[in-house]
């Protein structure tokens, strides 16, 4: 066999900025106040109950996921929320990530998980209009002790590591990052997700 040499530098670099705050999740504890939450919530009150589902053909799989979600458009009384989540994820994205971002091009998801909801692994990114996805968000909708279980980890390999659950915090993570949430054992969780392309 004949042994092939090791480059000794980078072959055809792109001299990409390096980032040295990215982490594989972050979170902003805070980051909306508690009426700022009862206006996403009133929000979500008004729109149709969906069950959640999986995949780009709307799958609906008990043995993935348990929750009923609603749908939020840029329109009204909600485009103050689109607003503030964009210069949120703008933000974080400019410190820790340098994707190439549009924007948010779909509607926010507002996530309810009763007693035995749960969402297992998954990613947010995946063929189709998936594909683009770059930045997730989730904002938690519910105080700490509205309900129990319900914790959102995120399998940082070989780790797995819960994020903060307060109301008004938001995580922020790559869309390629695996992530679920554990089954709620009482109470309620809600939950606003976001996904920037």
């Amino acid at each position: 066999l004949r042994a092939f040499a090791v480059p000794k530098g980078p072959v055809f670099a792109f001299n990409l900025r390096t980032r040295e705050q990215y982490s594989d999740y972050c979170w902003f504890e805070g980051a909306f106040s508690r009426e700022e939450v009862g206006r996403i919530l009133d929000l979500a009150a008004a729109a149709p109950v969906e069950a959640g589902t999986v995949g780009l053909d709307h799958a609906i799989d008990g043995g993935i996921r348990r929750s009923v979600v609603r749908w939020l458009y840029p329109a009204g009384d909600s485009t103050w929320l689109f607003g503030r989540l964009t210069d949120l994820l703008w933000n974080c994205n400019e410190v820790r990530y340098g994707f190439d971002l549009s924007g948010l091009i779909e509607g926010l998801q507002v996530s309810e998980y009763g007693p035995g909801g749960f969402y297992g692994w998954h990613k947010d990114h995946g063929n189709g209009r998936h594909s683009i996805r770059k930045l997730s968000l989730t904002l938690q909708l519910s105080e700490p002790d509205e309900y129990e279980g319900g914790a959102m980890e995120f399998l940082c390999a070989p780790n797995v590591a819960s994020v903060p659950r307060g109301l008004g915090t938001a995580v922020v993570f790559p869309s390629y990052v695996m992530h679920r949430v554990q089954p709620v054992t009482s109470g309620v969780r809600r939950s606003l997700v976001a996904w920037v392309s």
